[in-house]
């Protein structure tokens, strides 16, 4: 009997905090769907690494806010400034800086295949949906008509 209990993000992000901070690497399966059509909320699972040097299309997990964390893509750096932004987002960018990174994605499970987020072909789909921002809305909403559900 598998026994699943839920964590509160404070805490849930804590211990990633520590493991990672120890060197370790952390799998779990994210909720929500900000991060669709590349993550689907509570069906695929993440692993997580040490943020390291972060480029442009990378994955991070932040906190944006004292007790507010995303899952969010890097879209931009000025400095020590990063703005993030959800693939399943149209408009809303969180900045934050690189000490308010906890870590990186660094491969993405979705039904049992492992996908090297660092990988070209992830990278090159991930460089055009962030090129797509000023149209995603109509994407994600053809996307929906034609029954692709988050």
């Amino acid at each position: 009997m598998t026994l699943i209990r839920e964590i509160p993000n404070r805490e849930l992000v804590g211990y990633i905090k520590q493991l990672i901070e120890a060197g370790r690497r952390v799998t779990f399966c994210p909720k929500g769907q900000s991060m669709w059509p590349f993550i689907r909320g509570g069906r695929d699972n993440v692993i997580l690494t040490a943020p390291g040097i972060l480029r442009r299309g990378d994955i991070l997990l932040a906190e944006i806010r004292p007790g507010s964390y995303v899952l969010h893509r890097l879209i931009r750096q000025e400095g020590e400034q990063l703005f993030l932004m959800g693939d399943g987002n149209v408009r809303a960018i969180e900045p934050c800086t690189q000490a308010q990174v906890i870590a990186k994605v660094a491969t993405l499970i979705r039904d049992g295949r492992y996908i090297d987020c660092d990988g070209r072909v992830f990278r090159q789909y991930s460089f055009w949906w962030m090129k797509l921002a000023p149209v995603r809305r109509y994407l994600l909403g053809i996307g929906r008509r034609i029954g692709i559900r988050p």
